[in-house]
């Protein structure tokens, strides 16, 4: 094996690590998200590290299981 070819070796592990990671660190969103709504964060935050896009536009379309239902159902105030 060349230095050349190690070195490649290197930047690609590197590079993987670095994917890896980041996966870990956006599966947050969703569960920041799911959690604030009243629901499972630890729930979302694997389902963000399968499908990332999905959970976040889920978490985000649910409704707010913390909002009291005398707020649900007044008008909006102007």
């Amino acid at each position: 094996m060349s230095s050349s070819d190690a070195a490649g070796l290197w930047i690609t592990l590197a590079i993987w690590v670095i994917a890896i990671a980041a996966c870990f660190v956006l599966a947050i969103i969703p569960s920041k998200i799911a959690k604030r709504k009243g629901y499972s964060g630890v729930g979302f935050y694997f389902f963000g590290l399968a499908a990332l896009v999905p959970a976040i536009i889920v978490a985000s379309v649910l409704r707010n299981k913390n909002a009291s239902q005398s707020t649900l159902n007044q008008p909006p105030q102007q």
